[in-house]
């Protein structure tokens, strides 16, 4: 026995439903590019020319202190950039897709507006969530550990500081001057000091 043929209408809410598919599919990808190309790029600015390096050398950090500071600070970052990489993407997307008539003929196929935008809100939901998870739990971890590498140097950062001719400030109120300081060769320390 044959099964029934499908009636024109189901035919073409198939397609329909297919077509769909593909117009999600086409404007998620087109939004997923625009926003993993911002994101690399935006976070590789504030991690990189932002004069981070600079500002924890002249505190007297080592290279290697600096790189692991820098594996803390990337995801930071990159928890600051996801919002503004995806309204980024959004509009590029959605802009491009404008400027090359793509809404109008979503438009005149009957395809309902707030369909064409659901990519983008639900992209702008996730960086949302992505965001209020990082900001809330992953940060204070992280802000954790750069101040344990940063407490483990400390003396280290305090020579360096004086070493300069600059006073160590402590709490924006005590400041200890440094006009007097001279290098000791642990050498020269008495016994018990070194």
């Amino acid at each position: 026995m044959m099964a029934p043929a499908a009636s024109p209408r189901e035919t073409r809410r198939r397609w329909a439903i297919e077509s769909m598919k593909t117009l999600y599919a086409y404007f998620a990808l087109e939004m997923v590019k625009s926003f993993t190309l911002t994101l690399i790029a935006l976070t590789l600015l504030i991690v990189m020319g932002g004069g981070v390096a600079s500002m924890f050398s002249s505190q007297g950090l080592g290279a290697d202190e600096i790189g692991s500071i820098f594996v803390y600070l990337i995801p930071v970052a990159l928890l600051y950039m996801t919002p503004v990489a995806a309204l980024f993407a959004a509009t590029v997307t959605l802009g491009r897709a404008a400027s090359e008539n793509e809404i109008l003929a979503c438009k005149a196929a009957g395809i309902n507006l707030h369909r064409v935008l659901s990519p983008s809100v639900f992209a702008g939901i996730l960086a949302g969530a992505i965001t209020f998870t990082g900001f809330n739990f992953l940060i204070p971890e992280m802000a954790w550990q750069v101040e344990d590498i940063t407490r483990r140097d400390l003396p280290k950062l305090v020579a360096n500081r004086f070493l300069r001719g600059k006073p160590l400030i402590y709490a924006k109120r005590v400041a200890v001057p440094a006009e007097k300081c001279v290098k000791i060769d642990p050498k020269d320390l008495p016994e018990g000091y070194q």
